[in-house]
């Protein structure tokens, strides 16, 4: 059996609604959806056209409305849902930034990092939430075939980010933040999308205030990782850019189970 996944920030889903997000999800049949950024309650959202097509949703939602909040669609049932883990993401899980969910052969995440680009007060904050969820990524991963996928808002290598060198100081691509990646790595994780694709010039984030994309000034962002214990076969993973419902665009991966 062949399972296709797709993580994506959507910037906004009744914005990308309603630029043809729903049927670019129903053409293309996916069976996972891992979402970010919301910004939506889910008291605002007519789900009825996901759940036709099939679709099991969870969703993880700020208090704060028109803000964050992550979410999980799949055509798999659910065995179980976590909004936070453990004590390891609290009081960000009032941010709505992690869900968990218990798939059966395999448990996915749907994580949203902060950002740390309003300045030092919200750089601290990033940085303690990278504390904080190191040992609960270290968890999963020594307990379950995990693929942890979301908008991590970090820059892993100097071929990830159009200008390494003006940007080398600037959040999301800080020493500590690129630092902070391959400890992540080290506990056994795989950047799915560095399986298929070596090169450089690959983004998944473009600025929107400087027609970044059209220039290709962008920075990749977005990931589809995978853990030590998840054994599947995994056919493909690549970056839809040309997909136009945000300023990030989708990764996605094919597996076979």
């Amino acid at each position: 059996m062949r399972i296709s996944l797709v993580s994506y920030n959507v910037n906004g889903i009744r914005a990308a609604i309603r630029k043809g997000f729903t049927e670019w999800v129903k053409e293309n049949a996916f069976d996972i959806l891992c979402l970010q950024e919301l910004k939506a309650h889910e008291s605002q959202l007519d789900l009825e056209t996901f759940k036709s097509m099939g679709y099991h949703i969870a969703i993880c939602e700020a208090d704060k409305k028109g803000y964050s909040g992550v979410a999980i669609f799949s055509k798999l049932p659910f065995r179980s849902i976590l909004r936070k883990h453990g004590e390891s993401n609290d009081g960000f899980h009032k941010e709505g930034r992690y869900i968990e969910a218990d798939l059966g052969n395999f448990t996915v995440v749907s994580c949203y990092f902060p950002s740390g680009s309003g300045g030092e007060h919200r750089q601290s904050i990033k940085m303690e939430f990278l504390d904080k969820l190191e040992p609960a990524f270290k968890e999963i991963n020594q307990k379950k075939a995990a693929l942890v996928c979301g908008d991590f808002n970090i820059c892993h290598r100097e071929i990830d980010i159009h200008d390494p060198v003006k940007n080398k100081n600037t959040s999301g691509f800080k020493p500590e933040e690129r630092a902070w990646m391959d400890d992540y790595f080290d506990l056994g994780y795989r950047d799915c999308f560095r399986q298929f694709h070596s090169e450089g010039g690959r983004y998944s984030w473009w600025s929107l205030r400087t027609r970044a994309k059209e220039r290709n000034k962008g920075w990749r962002i977005d990931y589809i990782t995978a853990g030590s214990k998840f054994n599947y076969e995994i056919i493909d993973c690549d970056l839809l850019e040309h997909v136009p419902f945000s300023d990030h665009c989708p990764v996605y991966m094919s597996i076979k189970i």
